[in-house]
């Protein structure tokens, strides 16, 4: 599935059902390149100001700690609602103590230099700042390097992943040679849909 930009329709490559677990193996690729790219620019880059530097940094943190909870979702816990509305109190402690402990090994002295503690409270603030980047924060579009290389990453996660978990991709009928697509799924076209519909629309 991809959109065709000229007629501005999307276009459908295949007759394979869609489901809410695509969707959210679609959100994990793609949350996994943003984050390659974040971490790119916020530690090898220097074309950040301050409040850019500040606003993508509590996105990585907070993605992060998405990223984690959705994973918990998909791969481990069945019992869970793909629609993440019934995420218990353990896998969110869980997710938390994987991002904290992501955030602790990062280096001090870099992040010290963008006046960011490497302590407990500072990292809750952070986790939990829904002001920063409410309105939003005009970023420089990554260059093009950036993005070829966070995508060469991302391909070689999900190849991983679909080694790991080949029963559930198949299961979902999901391909390995599938990762462009699933980067490049609009993924809010289809979120809102109840099952039954998303059933019956193919991708």
């Amino acid at each position: 599935m991809k959109n065709d930009w000229k007629t501005k329709k999307l276009l459908i490559e295949n007759n394979r059902p869609l489901n809410r677990w695509i969707l959210r193996l679609s959100y994990l690729v793609q949350v996994r390149q943003r984050i390659l790219i974040t971490q790119i620019e916020l530690f090898n880059q220097n074309n950040l100001d301050a409040k850019q530097w500040r606003s993508s940094f509590i996105y990585l943190i907070q993605s992060t700690y998405q990223e984690q909870i959705v994973k918990t979702v998909l791969f481990e816990r069945k019992d869970l609602d793909l629609l993440l509305t019934n995420v218990d109190c353990r896998t969110l402690a869980n997710a938390k103590k994987t991002t904290w402990k992501w955030f602790n090994e990062l280096p001090e002295t870099f992040l010290n230099l963008h006046g960011v503690k490497k302590d407990l409270n500072t990292f809750n603030h952070l986790l939990a700042d829904n002001e920063t980047n409410q309105f939003g924060v005009r970023l420089p579009r990554p260059k093009q390097t950036i993005i070829d290389e966070s995508n060469r990453f991302t391909k070689e996660w999900f190849e991983n992943k679909y080694d790991e978990y080949t029963s559930l991709m198949y299961e979902n009928h999901i391909k390995k040679d599938d990762f462009n697509t699933l980067l490049n799924m609009v993924i809010g076209e289809f979120e809102f849909l109840p099952d039954e519909q998303l059933e019956v629309t193919f991708w």
